[in-house]
């Protein structure tokens, strides 16, 4: 039977210690503070320690997906400006955009998972 198990990296089974919003403190501490902590006390083996340090790409992949979309925002913005757009144009612009979203939020998907 297992019990106590971290929802990230999988420690369980009293290995896990303190769940915080089902992570274990290093996986909790680790998202936190956007840094690789390992507490000591808690034995883990390879795999869990590699899926706790995935979280650190994780928020690397999600911050460059923010700065793609606030590059986007700024570009449309702009280039409504500069060409007068009517708004069946900026309509038909914003479709555009959605398809680009969710292509994007589909590789953020990727990488997350």
């Amino acid at each position: 039977m297992t019990f106590n198990t971290c929802k990230t990296c999988g420690a369980n089974n009293g290995r896990a210690g303190l769940l915080i919003d089902g992570e274990c403190l290093n996986c909790s501490e680790t998202r936190k503070t956007g840094t690789l902590i390992i507490h000591l006390e808690l034995n883990r083996t390879d795999a869990e320690l590699n899926r706790t340090a995935i979280i650190l790409n994780d928020m690397a992949v999600v911050e460059l997906i923010k700065k793609i979309e606030k590059l986007r925002n700024d570009y449309q913005t702009e280039w409504m400006k500069r060409h007068k757009v009517s708004i069946k144009q900026q309509f038909e612009h914003d479709e555009i955009i959605k398809k680009y979203d969710n292509a994007i939020s589909v590789i953020g998907e990727r990488k997350l998972s």
